[in-house]
């Protein structure tokens, strides 16, 4: 019985799972740097990170990247509400003090 060349399992897609690898972890990246750079990257990151997560569901190949496509998924969903939430904030802030110089005059 020979040796399968890295971790490839007997039957497995080696191709698909370079691709899952691939996918998962171009999403961590990309939640990363959206984290600290522009928020709208974290789209990129929850399409990504959705991909990978549907072959690994659909073939069951690339378990091993689960969990980094599952981070990279948390982390764009967080980074986007915190932005969302401070989009918000930031307007209230727009109409409460559209209402106080509006009262002060």
């Amino acid at each position: 019985m020979s040796a399968m060349p890295g971790n490839a399992m007997p039957g497995s897609n080696p191709a698909l799972e370079q691709e899952i690898q691939k996918k998962a972890t171009n999403a961590i990246i990309a939640a990363v740097i959206g984290f600290f750079c522009c928020p709208l990257v974290q789209i990129y990151t929850l399409i990504l990170a959705n991909d990978a997560l549907k072959q690994i569901n659909q073939t069951g190949a690339g378990q091993q990247h689960q969990t980094l496509a599952t981070v990279a998924k948390i982390l764009a969903i967080v980074h986007l509400a915190l932005v969302g939430v401070g989009i918000l904030l930031w307007l209230l802030m727009i109409v409460l003090g559209i209402g106080a110089a509006a009262v002060g005059n």
